[in-house]
């Protein structure tokens, strides 16, 4: 194209220029025509008016000539242009649909969808019997919540691909209504060949403009069908909504006919508990997809605090202090069960309005798990009762699994409240308390007497749904009582060995006062399976859920701040994650430290790069709750730029530190567990952290040591490459000892101990001849530098031995004194 205009330029300007020349050359002639012929200069000037004439005129020709042709270079230029980005837009959009959505699928699964809607509603709007029940709108409200979830997911897919379907549509219009298209050329030939290309366009693009066309239609419709059944599935859910509101308004009150009284609306046990099963099926496996990762983890804690029990099952039974009995040691028995039972105690909340199926499936793992360690361990007392608690619990669970009410259903109801009244009676009278080992659990006993009787008076009186919520709670709450009093028990065995057995850098890693851990539980211990507690009661209730919900949207309502938008959940996502991540850097210092063997030797772990493994840690933390908060990650160049700031005023001490930290990680002049002398003191190193670094003396002070100082002082480590260390011992033997039977003598005492190194070998040297012994060295390596003093202890026992079994003598430091005595002569001047 750039060639085509400056030809057409310099043609145009070539035709100016001949124009300009001629007329320059007739002006001339006509000024040498003047001098000789002045009788025609009329005529002559009428001539050369007619040339200039004619010259304007054909430079004028020439010049909307070129302008002609630079025309239809240029829409030739844009007609290929137009027509090859048509072509590429087309195939783009054909691409597009056949890598997009399967809107056939999408019909298949909405048709899924459909039949689980209509199972969802039976109960409520088919088959709805004489009243509403609570479980069952319960489940059914989690059913189409979760059809809704699904549904609105798929609508903003098929929203994003019908806009973009539209996108490559308009701009294939855009491109088909350029006005250079319908600028055809000239001459011809030309025309010819342009509509035989826009004819092989055609047939190109055709097809696939078809399917683009038949793909926009396609993804309309089924728009319009999950539209539609979006919006019917948000009017039940409200319904739903409004039909919970209104029987919690009358928990109370009658709203099934008396037991005795007859029956208005028959439906067979069978029918209810088949389609019970099924809406319980469905709520399993929705709530089970949307809640992998959770579950993940929770088997992965479950493994994790296995090892974890095992490691210390092993070391106690390495040490011989694993007892038989197994009194005060029960999270050993089965290790695997206890931390089953303590993970899922624990961690059963991070599942949130879980339906009852699935904390059923926990609750039952736990138990089973509670069976077996009870088992031989308890009297054989509560063994019983706690057997019959168990069964009561199977029973209830079925019963709180049947979503619709029905006659016999009620008449097992009865049955069952008043068995676990009376049997909870006797226990709760006559229950031998003396061998209870967690005396708190006659509590939940009492607690389960007062509901199983409520239970049993509402459901003679009609209130089904009252009855069917106190005899559940009754139950569960004596289950759930018992497994959280447990779990503290086998919580605080664990951690007390621990604290024995593991004496690394983190000792203190959960901060709590070892010496009460083992006899009595913690007070957040406490706090934390009583709330616990209450939630899973709660959950029961209706009215539980009223006082949740506002708590809930509090929680998650949008808050504006300046130009950012936050909400509470948000922010306390944020901070969870930077103390999960913190937490789980102390965890991984705990068991990845170097450890120390039965002879109190180091066993290597990773040592200093456990500092660069939390760093890591906790960076990861940092981004995944900035991500989980919602906080852009450009926000924090804004924190860096105010550390920046900080770091320039007065950080720069701390970021010395942090800095030297990593080098020594990387570098690794020291490590945990080596001996270093800095400063005149001598210690090993306890731990090395971000900041400064503990080295525990031999006199047992912990120096807390500035990363920076164990960079910039002169340190000497001992360990550095082994363990070993030159002993140096200096002897003294007599004057006139027998000198060639020192030398192998010493040597045999020095080869002898396993505790010296054959390579470099001993040395035994003539040092000096003192003023009254003859001095000799010893030279010889200790292969741990935490046992030399020792050896040099026995090894100058042993040379004591020897030098008195040889009759060598060990010289006392002497000195010679010369007394001189003076000889005085008598004076004359003496007077006698």
């Amino acid at each position: 194209m750039k060639k085509a205009l400056s030809y057409r330029q310099a043609k145009l300007i070539l035709n100016l220029l001949f124009a300009q020349i001629l007329l320059l050359i007739v002006v001339d002639a006509l000024g040498q025509a003047t001098d000789t012929v002045r009788k025609d200069s009329v005529i002559s000037v009428t001539d050369s008016n007619s040339i200039v004439e004619k010259a304007r005129r054909f430079g004028e020709m020439e010049i909307r000539q070129s302008l002609f042709e630079f025309r239809q270079d240029l829409a030739a230029t844009r007609r290929k242009e137009i027509l090859e980005a048509i072509k590429n837009e087309t195939f783009n959009a054909k691409d597009f649909v056949k890598n997009g959505i399967d809107t056939a699928g999408l019909s298949r699964e909405l048709r899924q969808i459909t039949d689980w809607y209509q199972v969802s509603l039976d109960g409520i709007l088919i088959n709805p019997g004489t009243a509403q029940t609570y479980r069952n709108l319960v489940t059914s409200d989690i059913l189409v919540n979760e059809l809704k979830q699904r549904l609105n997911t798929r609508k903003l897919k098929l929203d994003a691909y019908t806009k973009q379907l539209l996108h490559y549509r308009n701009k294939i219009d855009s491109f088909a209504t350029d006005s250079a298209l319908f600028i055809t050329p000239a001459d011809s030939m030309g025309a010819v060949q342009y509509f035989s290309e826009l004819l092989v366009a055609a047939r190109v693009i055709a097809p696939a403009d078809s399917i683009v066309k038949q793909a926009i239609n396609n993804v309309q419709l089924t728009q319009q069908q999950v539209n539609s059944m979006v919006n019917v599935l948000s009017t039940t859910s409200d319904n739903i909504e409004n039909y919970q509101r209104d029987l919690a308004a009358t928990t109370f009150k009658r709203d099934f006919s008396n037991l005795g009284d007859s029956i208005h609306f028959k439906r067979s046990l069978k029918e209810i508990i088949t389609i019970s099963a099924l809406k319980g099926e469905l709520a399993l496996l929705f709530y089970a997809g949307n809640n992998i990762g959770k579950i993940i983890i929770l088997f992965i804690l479950i493994f994790m605090s296995y090892i974890f029990i095992r490691s210390l099952r092993n070391r106690l039974a390495e040490d011989g202090r694993l007892s038989g009995d197994m009194t005060g040691q029960l999270v050993f028995r089965y290790p695997f069960l206890s931390a089953m039972l303590i993970v899922i105690s624990i961690f059963q909340f991070i599942f949130i309005l879980p339906p009852f199926i699935f904390n059923l499936l926990l609750w039952l793992s736990s138990g089973i798990s509670l069976t077996i360690i009870f088992r031989g361990f308890i009297t054989r007392y509560w063994w019983i009762v706690w057997l019959t608690v168990f069964v009561f619990f199977i029973i209830a669970s079925g019963i709180n699994l049947v979503l619709q009410a029905s006659r016999p259903e009620r008449w097992i109801m009865l049955a069952v409240s008043l068995s676990c009244f009376f049997a909870m009676l006797i226990i709760f009278i006559t229950g031998k308390k003396k061998e209870l080992k967690e005396k708190w659990i006659i509590y939940f006993i009492g607690l389960a007497v007062l509901l199983e009787m409520g239970a049993a008076i509402a459901n003679i009186y009609g209130r089904y749904n009252l009855s069917k919520m106190l005899l559940t709670t009754g139950i569960f709450n004596i289950v759930t009582g018992i497994s959280f009093a447990w779990t503290i028990r086998l919580i605080n065995e664990g951690l007390l060995y621990a604290n024995e057995l593991y004496k690394t850098p983190e000792r203190n890693l959960f901060y709590l006062n070892f010496k009460q851990v083992g006899t009595t539980a913690p007070t957040l211990f406490k706090a934390f399976f009583i709330i616990g507690w209450v939630i899973l009661l709660g959950r029961n209730f209706y009215a539980f859920n009223r006082i949740t919900d506002p708590v809930i949207h509090f929680m998650a309502k949008t808050r504006t701040l300046g130009a950012y938008s936050f909400t509470i959940t948000h922010i306390a996502t944020f901070f969870g994650i930077l103390i999960i991540a913190t937490v789980v850097s102390k965890v991984v210092s705990f068991f990845a430290a170097d450890k120390h063997d039965d002879e109190g030797k180091r066993v290597r772990g990773i040592g200093s790069w456990l500092l660069l493994v939390r760093i890591a840690i906790i960076s990861a933390g940092i981004f995944l709750a900035f991500a989980a908060a919602g906080i852009p990650l450009d926000k924090i160049t804004i924190i860096v730029g105010a550390l920046s700031v900080g770091i320039g005023f007065g950080l720069q001490t701390l970021i010395n530190n942090l800095v030297s930290g990593l080098i020594i990680s990387f570098e690794k002049p020291v490590n945990v567990g080596d001996i270093v002398e800095i400063r005149g003191r001598t210690g090993t190193m306890k731990s090395i952290g971000f900041r400064s670094s503990i080295m525990t003396t031999s006199d047992g002070a912990e120096v807390v040591i500035p990363n920076g100082d164990l960079l910039n002082e002169h340190l000497v480590n001992w360990t550095l490459n082994d363990a070993t260390r030159r002993v140096d011992i200096m002897i003294s033997v007599a004057y006139g000892t027998d000198l060639e039977k020192i030398k192998p003598l010493v040597l045999s005492i020095v080869s002898k101990d396993k505790r010296i190194a054959h390579f470099p070998a001993p040395v035994v040297l003539v040092k000096d001849f003192a003023g009254s012994s003859i001095d000799f060295l010893i030279h010889f390596w200790a292969t741990d530098i935490r046992e030399w003093s020792q050896i040099k202890s026995d090894v100058l026992i042993q040379i004591e031995k020897a030098f008195n079994t040889n009759n060598i003598t060990i010289p006392l430091p002497a000195q010679d004194i010369y007394m001189h005595a003076e000889t005085k002569t008598s004076d004359s001047s003496e007077v006698k």
